[in-house]
């Protein structure tokens, strides 16, 4: 299917590892300018390296309002108009249950995870208002349905961004503009990789099929989001996860 995204630039935060980058890679193939922003600007610049067509990297500390409105700014120059925001960053090594975790852990993970796609979408948002044309999709987690225990900090933020999503596509929806909010199951991720190996095996036995899930696959459905076969979808909460929140026996 040709999603007709060519021409579009697109920027993913996040984008140097993991899903991020698997939507790099997937939104140049479709023929998008991409734009890589990343705290690690150097694994940003080696993700650069690995698209085929127009591309540049921007270093990024989401948690910083001037920080992110230079990242947009650098990629707007070099590409052009941002068309496509995907939001693929965020915290996601905060372990302890509320009593261990400190409130400069609990501002850190805020900040960095809810805060940054704030500053995300305020960055572009206006400007594909005007233009009247935007995607903006936010990664966040299934988990934010059930909890998970000694992870209050990371699932109170990845909740947040289901109503800062849903919020966006009301102020949007009349400027062709969409917003939503994908939510992977248990992908084969660095960050996944960096888990004590108990945890690891824990994971994956809990899911429905007993398996890793390619960053690919959660990048497929995001590309198709993009795409003006689904303009019509937008506030929407889009599962990838296998079925992994099904009750199972």
């Amino acid at each position: 299917m040709d999603l007709n995204l060519s021409g579009k630039t697109a920027a993913v935060v996040g984008g140097a590892t993991g899903i991020g980058k698997a939507v790099c890679l997937t939104l140049a193939a479709e023929g998008c300018n991409i734009g890589v922003l990343d705290k690690n600007i150097e694994a940003a610049e080696a993700t650069v390296k690995e698209i085929q067509g127009k591309a540049v990297a921007a270093q990024v500390n989401i948690a910083d309002f001037d920080s992110v409105s230079a990242a947009f700014a650098k990629v707007a120059a070099d590409l052009g108009p941002v068309d496509i925001m995907v939001f693929a960053d965020g915290k996601y090594d905060t372990f302890g249950t509320v009593k261990q975790t400190s409130p400069e852990t609990w501002d850190n993970e805020l900040a960095n995870t809810l805060s940054g796609a704030f500053y995300c979408i305020k960055a572009v948002g206006p400007s594909m208002k005007e233009r009247k044309w935007g995607r903006i999709i936010n990664i966040s987690n299934r988990a934010v349905t059930s909890g998970a225990y000694g992870q209050s900090a990371h699932i109170a933020a990845m909740a947040g961004l289901f109503g800062l999503t849903k919020t966006a596509a009301l102020e949007y929806a009349r400027k062709n503009v969409t917003c939503n909010i994908v939510l992977p199951g248990l992908v084969d991720t660095p960050a996944y990789r960096a888990l004590p190996e108990a945890i690891q095996e824990k994971l994956l036995n809990k899911g429905l099929t007993k398996r890793l899930q390619e960053p690919a696959e959660i990048a497929n459905m995001i590309a198709f989001l993009c795409s003006d076969y689904a303009k019509g979808i937008t506030g929407a909460e889009v599962d990838v996860t296998m079925g992994n929140e099904l009750f199972v026996f």
